[in-house]
């Protein structure tokens, strides 16, 4: 059980981490891929020491609990994008 806790720890900090550091919101014309951001917050992750989610749908829940729309795209052939974020490079 505590294993388990920390892994879930770890997972929301590296999260929180990359999107302080990554992620911008910002106008409605602008969207990212979520393949883009999932290549990004595994470079991200293996930067810091952190595992990270394991693959793009528990990525995509836990950007949804965080209040950033997330869906398919019509205008990029219904791609999933994470919609008025951009990301930033440091």
């Amino acid at each position: 059980m505590i294993i388990a806790k920390n892994k879930f720890r770890e997972t929301v900090d590296s999260l929180m981490g990359f999107i302080t550091d990554k992620v911008r919101r910002v106008g409605d014309n602008d969207r990212l891929f979520l393949k883009d951001v999932c290549e990004s917050y595994k470079i991200y992750c293996a930067s810091v020491g952190f595992k990270g989610f394991e693959n793009k749908k528990d990525l995509k829940k836990a950007l949804e609990n965080r209040n950033y729309s997330v869906g398919n795209s019509k205008i990029d052939n219904n791609k999933v994008c994470i919609f008025k974020a951009k990301l930033i490079d440091e």
